[in-house]
């Protein structure tokens, strides 16, 4: 797990002295947010995923969540945890962005299991802004047993203090347009770009820690802190380092491979001052309660993506020139080595059939060195290439790229292709017209044409005649010998 490490510039409530307060934040993955107790109108307490990467998913889906750490101190006295938390969160393959956003069970994509927005569970979401985007995350149910709460039902971040939550004012909800305030179509989005979930937030409008044990109790402080901060604080518990946010990723259709996300802190990372004077957890609602991290470090972490179908990409096995012979369809077999193999009917090279050692898929992009691209279709283990226009005497060059496999196209085969000498009446495949041509062509007139003697109809006609010998005779010289080899 890569570390992301740098000094955040963040927007203040309070301008205040070099100072050492730190907010950290943990990347998890395959955590449990026990979304059948939820729908069936319980709370459930989230269990917390690993940190360390190499996650291998299972069942197309990635349950990521995060936790944050506050330490250090303001002004020579500890913090007393978050009072703002503020990232996005970065979906890499390669070093590059997958092109994904909204996703669900089946679509590849951000979203939440949990649908938050809906009065579930006896929670009600309190929305700060009327009606929420479709949800990509959610804030999880992970903060319980608070020493002198009055119930054991987990609460997240923002639910009151009687839900066990530390009651947060201010939260927002990421989505792949990144967030908007006010809500679409009145608001203006910023904009996010493939790979990104952009916008989660919570924070404190004003911070007054609410008493337990009939007010004599312990008081709660912000999030990410652990233990007793009663020392000179008056009676502050700090509400755990546990989730606060969590939410799925679908990897359906997306390539097999590792894929890195990565947690980027914004700006607004706050925490919560202890050096107010008889802080006690409960002073400070002036507007001075809340100060900038001074450091704000992210994380990422891997997931890997299994491999399907075909492992290793396509490989061409063998080629033809195919030609329809007063209705009949004969194929030469093309060379793949040495020599190219002439194609010797009227109008030369019209269709190529290319066979693989497996069933291909993915977009496959041709080129020709002459003439000009037809239609191009894939069909099991086969590719077609038509063309018009080749020129006589040429020496054809067919190239192809992105041909993968039928069950796993990102799974592509290397630049390769094909050559052809495209040259009339070429009969005995030496890469010129002469005597020897007629000769053959002569020998095979009046004979059925056939898989062995269908070259001598030059003319495709589905006859070998008289007019083949008159064709081949004129063409005997007339164009110098064709060099074309591999």
């Amino acid at each position: 797990m890569k570390k992301i490490l740098g000094l955040i510039a963040l927007v203040s409530l309070l301008a205040a002295p070099a100072s050492a307060s730190k907010l950290e934040y943990f990347l998890q993955l395959g955590g449990d947010n026990h979304v059948g107790d939820y729908n069936a109108g319980q709370t459930p307490l989230y269990t917390q995923g690993s940190e360390a990467g190499d996650h291998v998913v299972t069942n197309n889906t990635v349950n990521w969540s995060v936790r944050v750490e506050a330490s250090g101190d303001y002004n020579g006295a500890p913090i007393v945890g978050a009072a703002n938390i503020v990232f996005d969160l970065v979906l890499t393959k390669d070093g590059n962005p997958v092109n994904v956003g909204k996703g669900g069970p089946g679509v590849a994509g951000f979203y939440s299991n949990i649908n938050d927005g809906v009065n579930q569970g006896g929670h009600n979401e309190d929305t700060p802004y009327g009606v929420l985007h479709p949800l990509l995350a959610a804030f999880a149910y992970s903060y319980t047993n608070v020493s002198g709460s009055q119930t054991g039902d987990p609460g997240r971040i923002f639910d009151e203090a009687l839900s066990n939550g530390p009651h947060l004012k201010r939260r927002t909800y990421p989505t792949a347009m990144g967030y908007c305030l006010p809500e679409p179509p009145a608001g203006r989005c910023s904009t996010a770009g493939p790979g990104v979930l952009a916008g989660m937030g919570a924070g404190y409008e004003q911070f007054i820690g609410e008493f337990w044990g009939g007010g004599a109790g312990q008081e709660r402080a912000g999030v990410g802190m652990e233990g007793d901060l009663s020392g000179g604080q008056g009676f502050c518990f700090g509400l755990g380092k546990g989730v606060i946010a969590e939410g799925q990723i679908d990897t359906t259709g997306l390539p097999g491979g590792t894929y890195t996300l990565t947690l980027m802190a914004g700006n607004g990372n706050n925490v919560l001052r202890g050096d107010l004077p008889n802080f006690d957890c409960g002073a400070g609602t002036d507007g001075n309660f809340a100060v900038k991290a001074d450091d704000v470090v992210g994380d990422s972490i891997t997931f890997i993506v299994p491999v399907t179908g075909c492992t290793v990409p396509p490989a061409l096995v063998s080629a033809v020139s195919r030609r329809t012979h007063g209705g009949t369809d004969f194929d030469i077999p093309l060379n793949l080595a040495g020599n190219a193999t002439s194609e010797p009917r009227i109008n030369g090279v019209q269709k190529l059939v290319l066979k693989y050692d497996k069933a291909i898929g993915g977009t496959p992009v041709v080129g020709l060195s002459a003439g000009t691209l037809g239609a191009v279709t894939m069909s099991g283990d086969e590719l077609t290439i038509n063309m018009s226009g080749v020129p006589d005497g040429t020496c054809l060059a067919v190239t192809v790229d992105g041909v993968g496999c039928a069950d796993n196209p990102g799974n592509v085969a290397p630049t390769h292709g094909v050559l052809v000498t495209s040259l009339y009446c070429d009969v005995n495949n030496n890469r010129v017209v002469n005597s020897t041509d007629i000769a053959i062509v002569k020998s095979q007139s009046g004979v059925a044409i056939s898989g062995t003697n269908f070259r001598n109809d030059v003319n495709a006609s589905g006859t070998i005649n008289s007019t083949d010998i008159a064709i081949v005779k004129s063409r005997s010289g007339a164009i110098p010998a064709v060099t074309c080899a591999y």
